[in-house]
């Protein structure tokens, strides 16, 4: 788990060489490096290197090349340095000084690498029969050698969470990679005036160089009002010139400046390296059917506690990260589990932990949850991440992240299994949607009435339902502002439709898969483990594990219409149907009571903020807040009359997301 990011440059055989910032000319600035590397130095507090190299083609066209590279050490903490570099006479191991440019014609291979190669070990022996000869015992390594074999079809090889950028001298062309399920964040912004592209692990990088470069970037109103929205963006960010990479994306930029080429990354064969994958759907009796998927789940979990550090469990006592606790114990006895008591006794979940851990034999720690540093924590990890990210779950996850770290230097969670398994009440509630979409209408004159329950009740939900059929379909059930009350907040925009509006709890479950999971829940895993830093991962993300449910009979997924059913059933094998059975809490935090009650100083800073008269500068974010209405939010809802926790949040994190935005353009 590292934090990455480079520059490359093109000079045409027509251009001078001119002073380093003059746009086609000489050599990527130290400056524009050091931007790079201040912006993401807090995901890798153990090692820094940066690369250089620079070639002249055939035709006299020049490639000026740049990374830096901020690592956490997981893997072979002595040789596993990066940038790493192949051939091995250059060194595979990066130095801790940038490489000298030179303009040698001699293949070279260099890397900048985020993430785990689960499958490495196996890959290393195909590779090796094929000729390569291995120096270190890093995943980095096993990239190079394998980008060396099959090119630009490495991806289809890779079992793992990743975001990579490679140079290859010998094509000039630098291939930008992100994995399927978005576990890694990649971004990429165009900078023609300077004739360069440029990428890194976080938006709030490229934001600060393109202001260092004096370049200009404007918000794009559209894009702001979707964040605003959904508190996520859409596959995108809040700026016109700064793109996410997708999930599964690769793009490699060669001899035609700012021309690239696109590919999906298929899903690999089999991260067991065993060709096929085992169908689930070929088991006929329900004992066949558990057996099968529980030693995926514990081929899955062994596969992910590679590592040179201690590994850690996350474990709440709930289906998803009690399942992999008892994999990764059954594969590493003695392991350790973690578990963070929330100071409100409706979101702790330590007893149900205790309770797993004591069936398993885990090592168990329970970490009490210091609030008091909420309101710096939060300010703290909206200025690493650089967007306006709403999930206030961010915050729990966080603490509960600094607790593993202080056990363990890789942690393992349960994220995915709501997803592939389908967990979530909406994503049963999608043919509901769909069916009234025909009656909408009806729906106009409940949904206010019905808007005033507590967010956790049927009648909430049952209101956010008839919003969702009367305007934008499921997606809306994910929204934090929905239906009328976005109008009112923003005037005179009007919000683009996700690209998927599922009718069935299948279609949802590619939905959430697709949207959701990578631009909500791993983004705010990211962000939570790497502002500690601890390196996460997820034994649910498996392509192997996918393909066997994507196999399965919808009915057999969930029995008896159960939500989750078979993972369910599964669980019951080892822990008790009432731990199982008990109604799905999150991990969350009751936001909007802590904002009455100023703990750890979000009352006080929620009240500052949105009172502040810069608060949501229209020049700054290009469209208008309508101030009037998020007064009266912040007034019903301190006296009671309606929770607005999740908007006021929202609204909090979009105002200090503005100053930060304004300081970065201040130098700060």
């Amino acid at each position: 788990m590292c934090g990455i990011a480079g520059i490359i440059r093109w000079k045409q055989p027509e251009q001078p060489d001119t002073r380093p910032d003059a746009i086609g000319g000489g050599l990527i600035p130290d400056s524009w490096l050091d931007v790079l590397d201040g912006a993401v130095a807090f995901r890798g507090p153990d090692g820094r290197g940066r690369f250089r190299d620079f070639h002249r083609a055939a035709s006299g066209a020049g490639f000026d090349v740049a990374f830096v590279h901020r690592r956490l050490s997981i893997i072979d903490p002595a040789g596993g340095g990066q940038p790493m570099c192949w051939p091995p006479g250059r060194g595979l191991a990066a130095a801790a000084s940038p490489t000298h440019h030179t303009e040698s014609r001699q293949p070279l291979l260099c890397t900048s690498f985020n993430g785990c190669i689960y499958n490495h070990q196996h890959l290393r022996g195909r590779l090796s029969a094929c000729g390569a000869r291995f120096e270190t015992r890093s995943d980095t390594e096993t990239l190079l050698h394998a980008y060396r074999e099959w090119g630009s079809d490495v991806t289809q090889n890779l079992e793992g969470m990743y975001a990579f950028s490679i140079w290859d001298r010998a094509t000039a062309s630098v291939t930008l990679a992100r994995d399927p399920y978005g576990e890694k964040p990649l971004y990429l912004t165009f900078i023609p005036q300077r004739a360069s592209v440029a990428w890194a692990s976080t938006a709030a990088a490229l934001y600060r160089l393109r202001l260092h470069m004096g370049v200009p970037t404007p918000l794009e109103p559209a894009a702001l009002a979707g964040w605003i929205a959904y508190g996520r963006g859409l596959h995108d960010t809040p700026w016109k010139d700064i793109f996410a990479v997708r999930p599964g994306e690769q793009l490699t930029f060669g001899h035609v400046p700012f021309a690239f080429n696109s590919r999906e990354i298929p899903p690999p064969r089999s991260e067991l390296g065993v060709d096929g994958t085992p169908s689930l759907a070929a088991c006929m009796t329900e004992h066949q059917l558990l057996d099968t998927l529980g030693r995926l789940i514990d081929a899955s979990v062994a596969l992910r506690m590679d590592a040179d550090v201690p590994v850690v469990c996350f474990l709440s006592g709930g289906v998803d990260s009690s399942l992999v606790a008892a994999a990764a114990a059954k594969a590493h006895p003695g392991l350790t589990t973690i578990c963070v008591s929330m100071p409100d006794a409706e979101f702790d979940e330590s007893d149900f932990a205790r309770q797993a851990a004591g069936i398993i034999g885990s090592t168990h720690v329970t970490e009490e949850c210091h609030t008091d540093a909420a309101a710096v924590d939060l300010c703290r990890l909206i200025g690493q991440i650089g967007l306006p990210f709403g999930d206030s779950s961010l915050l729990p996850t966080h603490w509960a992240a600094q607790a593993a770290s202080r056990h363990g230097g890789v942690v393992l969670t349960g994220d995915g299994g709501d997803e592939l398994f389908l967990g979530y009440q909406r994503m049963m509630a999608a043919p509901w949607v769909h069916r009234l979409r025909g009656i909408s209408g009806l729906a106009s004159p409940l949904t206010g009435v019905l808007g005033h329950a507590s967010p956790r009740s049927r009648l909430n939900k049952l209101g956010r339902l008839l919003e969702a059929a009367a305007s934008d379909g499921y997606a809306e059930l994910l929204r934090i502002f929905p239906g009328e009350s976005a109008t009112s907040l923003m005037p005179g925009i009007v919000l683009a439709a996700p690209s998927l509006d599922p009718h069935t709890p299948r279609e949802a479950q590619h939905f959430e898969i697709r949207e959701h999971l990578p631009n909500d829940m791993l983004l705010k895993v990211d962000t939570a483990t790497m502002g500690v830093p601890i390196e996460a991962r997820a034994p649910f993300l498996s392509s192997t594990i996918h393909r066997a449910v994507a196999s399965l009979d919808y009915k057999r997924l969930i029995p008896g219409g159960k939500r989750k059913g078979l993972l369910r059933a599964l669980a019951e094998q080892t822990f008790p149907r009432a731990m199982i059975e008990r109604p799905k809490q999150g991990f969350a935090i009751p936001i909007g009571r802590w904002f009455r009650e100023d703990r750890g100083g979000l009352g006080t800073l929620l009240h500052d903020t949105l009172s502040s008269r810069d608060a949501f500068s229209e020049n700054v974010l290009g469209l208008l807040i309508d101030r009037r209405y998020v007064r009266c939010l912040l007034d019903d809802h301190m006296r009671t009359r309606r929770d607005h926790a999740q908007r006021l949040h929202m609204l909090l994190v979009l105002a200090i997301w503005t100053r930060w935005c304004e300081g970065a353009s201040r130098g700060q």
